[in-house]
């Protein structure tokens, strides 16, 4: 993580996930759909390894994290499609969120800033955060 991080949203850092982050990035995109099949971790590790035979570039994922780099409470993947337009997936609800918040004493009761979700499609070229 780079060590200027000057975005943030409720108490989190919003970067660009880097290739040491994507496992745990992609875990919590396929979070709810891989419970009952398994392991997370075995979802998050299969779609990372057929994204590339399946046009989707990885790198191309953002997330809220929160300020020690323990987790992400929610990550964005834009993929790419014809033309000038992209497909954006969004990770669901985090389920251990309520007790990750309270043990680090965060204040959950006003909601969540709202983001431009077009904002991680506009820092592909700016180089902003953390986008180089």
């Amino acid at each position: 993580m780079s060590a200027a991080l000057p975005l943030m949203v409720g108490g989190y850092h919003i970067v660009r996930v880097s290739p040491h982050q994507r496992q745990m990035a992609a875990e919590r995109i396929v979070g709810a759909s891989a419970e009952g099949h398994g392991s997370v971790a075995a979802a998050a590790r299969r779609f990372l390894e057929s994204a590339e035979s399946l046009n989707i570039d990885v790198s191309l994922m953002w997330g809220t994290i929160d300020p020690s780099g323990r987790f992400f409470h929610h990550v964005c993947l834009a993929v790419v499609g014809a033309g000038r337009t992209a497909m954006l997936f969004f990770s669901g609800p985090d389920l251990e969120a309520p007790a990750i918040f309270s043990a680090d004493g965060l204040d959950r009761s006003e909601p969540t800033p709202r983001v431009d979700p077009g904002f991680a499609l506009r820092t592909v070229n700016s180089g902003d955060a953390d986008g180089s």
